[in-house]
């Protein structure tokens, strides 16, 4: 993805959404799910270094559910689900907190 016409400008773009954990959308809240999908384009385009890895790990536990197991949306939503629950897994897999993945096909290397 080196000849990817804007790159740089879509790498300072993804990073500019982490602010602890990562947002979707500029003055939007942080959610659990972007870790993967921000995390994952970061990646992509060979920029994974930029995400910093302690902070993005502990929005994500701070989103666990310590009651059921599993993750939310945001730290003060009730109860995981599990669409955020996965893509949360994928992101400490991204943060480093996890063995690695393969972002393109989002699994398991």
């Amino acid at each position: 993805m080196s000849h990817l016409p804007g790159r740089e400008s879509l790498i300072d773009w993804c990073a500019k959404r982490q602010h602890f954990g990562f947002q979707g959308r500029i003055e939007k809240p942080m959610d659990s799910c972007y870790s993967f999908w921000v995390g994952a384009s970061l990646h992509l385009l060979g920029a994974g270094s930029f995400i910093d890895g302690g902070a993005c790990t502990a929005f994500l536990k701070s989103c666990e559910s310590g009651r059921t197991g599993g993750f939310q949306k945001f730290p003060e939503v009730r109860g995981p689900d599990l669409l955020h629950s996965y893509f949360s897994v994928c992101g400490l897999s991204l943060c480093g907190a996890l063995p690695p993945m393969f972002p393109m096909l989002n699994m398991s290397q």
